[in-house]
């Protein structure tokens, strides 16, 4: 059986965690395992290798709400998987959707929602026609709740306009036994209480993996009709960083760097260069280009040669990059290596496969102006700004667990003063005399430490990071969604 699945990048309502889906689906000899995550694509990467390691068929889809109707999108391909970031990518940046003619790529699957009210409604065959002449595979979606008069309704239709019903319940816990996780969870996100937040969640049946659940012989051939659709494989890809677009006609990107850096080393020594420099140029011209990076060191003389231009200041180079010759030649760095006696293979060293590492230093005031040029110089669909995830670390995390269950605000407190933000959760309770004491007077507490110690390290929100910056040989969505303010996920 195929189930599908919310996972914590869903920030704050799902107590699903990736790693623990595919180790059930290992576990239960699942020959496929499914997430679809709400308007985001943030855990298909690691969702799609962690499957591949464990030789298990990663199913991958992001559901959306578009005009009041429920959709969920599977990748029936890499393609597809590319489709889904550009959808996503285009509906957080724009509030909309650009959907092809035909989206070869891509099952939909119909939930709940206003248009399928209308279908309910009455039998239109033309709305129908045209969402099965725009994608390749439609399904109607129905959920394993015996007792819903919409699944008898959804079956009728779906049989009279020949479309396949597929089960979408949307699993946000893999055990019974941690409802109060999940509850907890919702109550921080919607800022309620637990009790409040119980009393609402009247949908936690279809919300919870059921592993009993019985299929009927025909939901079994149209699950196992959907996951055939179905088969991913990303490509392996060696990484480099892009081509340097601006290298003029009829030479290389190799022989550019090489008449740049022979150049800039003539100017930064007046003409007279000793054999030694000359010597050690070549030779590190050849490992850069024998390693492959002769655009990288090319778009680093880019980038800081506009800075300087724009009397924007820019450091001296620090780290193992002041050791290249080649970096100060350019004018990356300031340091001559040779007189301070730095030596290359710190930096660059074919024996050690990894990226270069130029850290370079930007008056800060100045650095939105150069993300702009560097946006407007290699294109807006490859440049982008990089998000990073913010986790329940262990004192916050207390605090917003210790108030969503009414704890009183002086225990909170002296609980909270107690914790050591540098040692995880559980540490602090095993190491601190005090916090055991008060868990032997107040049962409460005892339940709110242990979710505690549960959700802590879960992604929580996303920022943008202070410096960091993509820039890509592809458009971005071909590993990833941009959100706002071209950032990364």
């Amino acid at each position: 059986m195929f189930y599908n699945f919310k996972t914590e990048y869903n920030f704050i309502k799902s107590y699903a965690k990736i790693n623990d889906i595919v180790a059930l689906a290992k576990e239960e000899k699942l020959p496929a395992i499914g997430i679809c995550d709400y308007q985001t694509t943030m855990g298909i990467n690691k969702f799609y290798h962690t499957c591949i390691k464990e030789g298990i068929k990663p199913i991958c889809g992001v559901e959306y709400t578009i005009n009041e109707q429920n959709y969920l999108f599977y990748a029936k391909n890499y393609q597809g998987i590319i489709r889904l970031n550009e959808l996503t990518s285009n509906f957080l940046q724009t509030g909309k959707y650009n959907f092809k003619d035909y989206e070869q790529d891509l099952i939909i699957v119909l939930g709940r929602g206003s248009l399928v009210k209308e279908l309910f409604k009455s039998t239109q065959k033309e709305l129908i026609s045209k969402i099965k002449t725009t994608f390749s595979s439609v399904f109607f979606g129905v959920y394993n709740n015996l007792n819903d008069p919409q699944n008898i309704k959804a079956y009728s239709i779906a049989k009279e306009n020949d479309i396949e019903t597929l089960l979408i319940n949307s699993i946000r816990l893999l055990k019974k036994e941690d409802q109060d996780i999940l509850i907890t969870l919702n109550a921080i996100a919607n800022k309620t209480t637990y009790l409040q937040e119980k009393k609402m969640r009247i949908k936690i049946k279809n919300e919870t993996l059921n592993l009993n659940y019985q299929l009927s012989k025909q939901e079994l051939l149209m699950m196992n009709k959907f996951v055939d659709l179905i088969e991913i494989e990303f490509p392996k890809k060696k990484l480099l960083p892009p081509k340097y677009p601006f290298v003029p006609e009829k030479i290389t990107s190799k022989e550019y760097l090489a008449a740049l850096s022979k150049t800039g080393l003539n100017k930064r020594l007046n003409t007279e260069v000793p054999n030694i420099y000359k010597t050690r140029l070549n030779y590190e011209l050849k490992i850069i280009n024998q390693m492959g990076y002769e655009d990288y060191f090319l778009i680093m003389w880019d980038i800081i040669k506009f800075s300087k231009k724009s009397n924007i200041y820019v450091g001296p180079g620090r780290g193992s990059a002041a050791g290249s010759l080649v970096a100060y030649s350019l004018g990356i760095t300031e340091l001559n290596p040779i007189e301070n006696g730095l030596i290359f293979e710190r930096f660059l060293n074919p024996e050690r496969i990894s990226m270069p590492d130029i850290d370079v230093d930007f008056e800060d005031i100045y650095r939105n102006d150069i993300v702009d040029y560097i946006i407007k110089r290699f294109g807006q669909d490859k440049v982008c700004k990089i998000a990073t995830i913010s986790r329940f670390h262990a004192k916050s995390t207390f605090r917003d667990v210790a108030k969503v269950w009414k704890i009183e605000p002086n225990l909170i407190e002296l609980v909270a003063k107690q914790l050591d933000a540098k040692i995880t959760f559980l540490d602090n309770v095993k190491s601190n005399p005090k916090i055991q004491s008060e868990l032997i007077k107040n049962q409460q507490l005892k339940i709110v430490l242990d979710i505690v110690n549960k959700i802590e390290g879960l992604p929580r929100q996303t920022s943008i990071h202070a410096a960091g910056v993509i820039i890509s040989q592809e458009p971005i969505v071909t590993y990833t969604t941009i959100n706002y303010e071209h950032v990364a996920l």
